[in-house]
């Protein structure tokens, strides 16, 4: 009778992964979807979304495990809870997050899963008397304040890097050729180091998969005959020219960059999902656990994640394009460069973040790089302001739900199966 139990939360685990996915899949993919010529380039190959499925999948198996343990015992001493009130724990939880993510639907701002599932953990901590790890939560706060602050800081480095180097040389295109194959290679050799430290096969994997994608930008930006074009007398009309041009580069550079913002996706936010879910197995099953589970956990709700990413962000992400700026494909490169630099890097000391508030920080670096400094800074304190609020709403709700579940009598009936 126990294990048909599972079948609840097993089913609020994959609607938050669903949600999540559509969630997030519009703030991953409207930086390309609002760029034109990107969008036009790459709206009928199907290959850009291969790179999100194999981004989530390889960071979720590799990396998400050091995510999954921080959160299952590093905020709150779930190994004193039963098997009884950890199935509370996660139906509450898992159901106040449905709620927020509900309720975010009607809000100017992000919503991000990290700060609802640890509210919601130190919800069930108070309810139950455990023992909160206050050191843990402290430093958890810090990496949640300080991460767009990183990507913002890294954003504007790299945007004055890209507007010094690439975007206003005299000869802008041989030079941005250049530097563009150095910007590649220092993420893919990142990303590299980081797996080497923790799984000789996945670095081979992503040693593979990054060469190919490697070469074919070569192939590219090298080799690839470019289409005639008629300079002009005007030094002013062949450098917007060569402007042009070196944006399409850069066009290329981000989809080229888009499984490394996936991969980091997938440490973090598959890893929050299926915490909970993971814990009741091993809790029910105990000694009976054949292999690695939460590896095969953390493979399938990939899957399913990646899917809701691509079938309903991706969709919502090319609707919400039509009716905003556009932003130039040397922006998007800057805004993914950061984002997967600030969520690997934290993800690997099992840290979890949220993707859209980094990427967000890192619009932000790019918008002091151009002087926007007043809006930067009002949407910097409402970027905090907001993470903090869905915090304080998570620990809240699930206090009271929780109150609800034990006068309601479900606790004296889990007790009695």
């Amino acid at each position: 009778m126990m294990i048909y139990l599972i079948i609840i939360p097993l089913f609020l685990t994959i609607l938050v992964c669903i949600f999540n996915g559509a969630k997030d899949g519009i703030y991953l993919f409207l930086p390309i979807f609002s760029n034109e010529s990107t969008f036009i380039k790459y709206k009928n190959n199907k290959f850009i979304f291969l790179l999100p499925l194999i981004g989530e999948i390889v960071g979720a198996t590799f990396l998400g495990e050091i995510v999954l343990r921080k959160i299952q015992y590093g905020f709150i001493n779930t190994y004193s809870l039963s098997f009884n009130q950890l199935y509370i724990c996660a139906i509450v939880i898992l159901t106040v997050t449905l709620i927020i993510f509900f309720i975010s639907s009607f809000l100017p701002f992000p919503i991000s899963l990290s700060h609802t599932m640890i509210g919601g953990l130190i919800g069930a901590g108070l309810f139950f008397k455990l023992d909160i790890f206050f050191k843990n939560l402290i430093s958890t706060t810090i990496v949640w304040t300080i991460t767009p602050i990183f990507s913002l800081i890294s954003g504007l480095i790299l945007y004055k890097v890209i507007l010094n180097f690439s975007l206003k040389n005299k000869k802008v295109l041989k030079i941005t050729k250049i530097t563009a194959i150095i910007y590649i290679l220092s993420l893919y050799i990142f990303f590299l180091l980081i797996f080497l430290s923790k799984s000789k096969l996945a670095f081979y994997i992503l040693l593979s998969f990054f060469s190919l994608l490697f070469l074919l930008f070569i192939n590219r930006i090298l080799f690839k005959k470019s289409q005639n074009i008629n300079y002009s007398s005007n030094e002013n009309d062949n450098l917007k020219i060569e402007y042009q041009k070196t944006e399409h580069i850069f066009s290329d550079l981000s989809l080229l960059i888009l499984p490394n913002v996936f991969i980091s996706h997938g440490a973090n936010d598959v890893a929050n999902s299926i915490s909970l879910l993971s814990l009741l197995f091993l809790s029910l099953l105990k000694n009976k656990i054949y292999g690695n589970l939460n590896l095969y956990l953390l493979l399938i709700f990939s899957v399913i994640l990646s899917l809701s990413i691509i079938l309903n962000g991706s969709k919502k992400a090319e609707k919400i394009s039509k009716d905003i700026c556009k932003i130039e494909s040397s922006k998007i490169f800057t805004s993914y460069y950061s984002l997967a630099t600030s969520a690997i890097l934290f993800s690997f000391f099992g840290y979890r973040i949220s993707s859209v508030y980094t990427l967000t920080g890192s619009y932000i670096g790019i918008g002091y790089a151009r002087g926007f400094s007043i809006f930067n800074s009002r949407l910097l304190f409402t970027l905090l302001i907001s993470w903090f609020i869905t915090f304080v709403i998570s620990i809240l709700l699930s206090y009271i739900l929780f109150y609800i579940t034990k006068f309601s009598g479900v606790f004296l009936w889990l007790s009695k199966i």
